[in-house]
C-alpha cells in the first residue's frame, strides 16, 4: 500500500507540472488574441464521446486487475501445474519462477490501482467539463467570452487522455515481456 502511495505522488506531481506546461504553452502560442465563435472541441457529443472512452477504459483496467487477482489466488491455492507452490527449503527451480511469477502479478495489480486513480480522476475532469458547457449555455454572452477556458480545459483533458493511452501502452508491454520471460524459464524447468 505504501508503494501506491508513493507512485500515486509522484504521479500526481508529474501529471500537474506535465498539465501546467501545457497550458502554459496552449496560452502563450496558440490562445492569443482570438475571437472564438465557433463551438468549443469536447462540447456536445464529443465531450460525451471522450467519456465513454475513458470509461470503457477503466473497465478494461478492472477486468485486467481481477484476472491478475485471480491468476494470483489460483498460483497461491497451487491450481497452476506451472507455477507450483513448493514447500520451504525445496532446491527445484521452479519454486523461484513462482514467486517471480507471483511478484509480477503483485506489481500488475500495484499499477493498476495506480491508474485507476487518475481515470477516476480524469472521468471527474470530463464529466465536470460537460456540465459546465451545459450551464454556460444558459447564457451566451458569457458562452463566447468563456471559449479560451474551455478550449484549454478541452486541450488539457485530450492531453490527460493521451498520456494515459501511452502509460498504460509503456506499462501492458513491460509487463507482457516480463511475463513472457518469467512464463518461458517456469517452462524450461518443468518437469514432464
Amino acid at each position: 500500500m505504501t508503494r501506491i502511495r508513493q507512485w500515486s505522488l509522484i504521479a500526481s506531481l508529474t501529471l500537474g507540472h506535465i498539465f501546467a506546461l501545457s497550458g502554459y504553452i496552449f496560452v502563450y502560442f496558440f490562445a492569443w488574441p482570438r475571437d472564438y465563435k465557433d463551438p468549443s472541441l469536447l462540447g456536445g457529443p464529443a465531450g460525451l464521446t471522450v467519456l465513454a472512452i475513458v470509461v470503457a477504459l477503466s473497465a478494461y483496467l478492472r477486468s485486467v486487475a481481477t484476472g491478475a487477482d485471480e491468476r494470483r489466488q489460483e498460483i497461491r491455492a497451487d491450481k497452476v501445474p506451472l507455477y507450483p507452490i513448493l514447500p520451504s527449503g525445496s532446491t527445484d527451480d521452479r519454486c523461484a519462477w513462482t514467486t517471480e511469477k507471483l511478484k509480477a502479478l503483485d506489481n500488475t495489480y500495484e499499477n493498476l490501482h495506480i491508474a485507476a486513480f487518475f481515470l477516476i480522476a480524469l472521468s471527474f475532469a470530463v464529466a465536470v467539463r460537460v456540465l459546465a458547457e451545459s450551464v454556460v449555455r444558459l447564457s451566451s454572452d458569457w458562452l463566447h467570452r468563456g471559449q479560451l477556458v474551455f478550449r484549454l480545459w478541452d486541450a488539457l483533458i485530450l492531453e490527460w487522455l493521451t498520456l494515459s493511452f501511452v502509460a498504460l501502452a509503456v506499462m501492458h508491454r513491460r509487463a507482457r515481456i516480463r511475463d513472457e520471460e518469467i512464463r518461458v524459464a517456469a517452462e524450461s524447468c518443468r518437469v514432464p
